[in-house]
């Protein structure tokens, strides 16, 4: 049968969701890699700090370095899995994120020294104090990320 310019029979277009050619784990990291909202950032950080206070719970252990860790490791997941506009989302959630869950082990834990509001209260900034350096890092891990993948050309602010 004979077609019309232009209508030459071929392989079909891929249906709407098809996975693109050559798609699938590039380099080791997932196809969707780069392509979540920033909620989904957002709930990233605050899964790691979670993650990182339970471990700290179970260990038995005031808040600090293994809580520290799944800050930044939650940061890290978080820049890298949102979309480049998105990433600015980010920014302010590690040090959110490492308070309350520093707070939330500490007491849950039974690390407060005493019973006594005074003693909770010396004991928080303790546990705060511990993770200036992991917040200060996953807050600049999110910073670097953020102007790393921020599109060039933008003349727009953030949505």
């Amino acid at each position: 049968m004979p077609t019309k310019p232009g209508h030459e029979p071929g392989p079909r277009p891929p249906y709407r969701g098809a996975p693109r050619p050559g798609a699938g784990l590039r380099g080791g990291r997932p196809p969707w890699w780069g392509t979540r909202p920033g909620r989904l950032g957002v709930a990233f950080v605050i899964s790691g700090a979670a993650l990182g206070a339970l471990i700290t719970v179970l260990a038995g252990i005031g808040p600090g370095l293994v809580l520290g860790l799944f800050l930044v490791a939650g940061t890290v997941a978080a820049a890298f899995a949102v979309q480049p506009r998105a990433v600015y989302l980010i920014i302010p959630v590690p040090a959110l994120a490492y308070l309350t869950a520093a707070i939330a082990a500490g007491v849950a834990g039974g690390q407060a020294a005493g019973s006594s509001h005074a003693a909770l209260a010396v004991g928080a900034a303790q546990w705060i104090a511990s993770g200036f350096r992991p917040m200060t890092a996953a807050t600049a891990v999110a910073l670097a990320v953020t102007v790393a993948r921020w599109p060039r050309g933008a003349r727009d602010g953030p949505p």
